[in-house]
């Protein structure tokens, strides 16, 4: 069960859920849940980096790669003296928003610009361009 714990009635639920769980002995596992980033926002990233591929040459895996080294303070932890490297499924929608403009503006100093998601003719231009030549990625 997934509660929004803001909501008052869904708290109510939460807190009785919980309390039945416990007069049963059930075995449980809760779970924190962000807000995470929409999944226009996914087609986006999606759209920007397999571009920057085939701008630069990269397969979309190298792209995804350059685009978390770009973003390394936001993707990488340290555990035991060892880093890692975060999924993008563990960023919020503003984190998503803050590395994807990290990325725009490393990619235009490099000569090729990616549009905002507004542009949407640009977006479609782009989103053919790489059906035609996909299997580059």
């Amino acid at each position: 069960m997934i509660y929004n714990l803001r909501d008052e009635i869904q708290r109510t639920k939460a807190k009785e859920y919980l309390k039945k769980c416990f007069e049963n002995g059930d075995r449980i596992e809760v779970v924190k849940r962000f807000f995470k980033r929409s999944i226009s926002q996914n087609s986006y990233l999606h759209l920007i980096l397999s571009w920057y591929g085939l701008e630069f040459g990269y397969t979309l895996e190298e792209a995804k790669t350059i685009y978390k080294n770009i973003n390394f303070e936001t993707y990488t932890y340290q555990k035991k003296n060892q880093m890692f490297c975060k999924s993008s499924t563990e960023l919020t929608t503003r984190e998503m928003t803050d590395t994807i403009e990290k990325f725009r503006n490393n990619s235009a100093l490099n000569g090729c610009y990616l549009p905002v998601p507004n542009e949407q003719d640009k977006l479609d231009y782009m989103k053919n361009e790489i059906e035609n030549k996909k299997q580059y990625l």
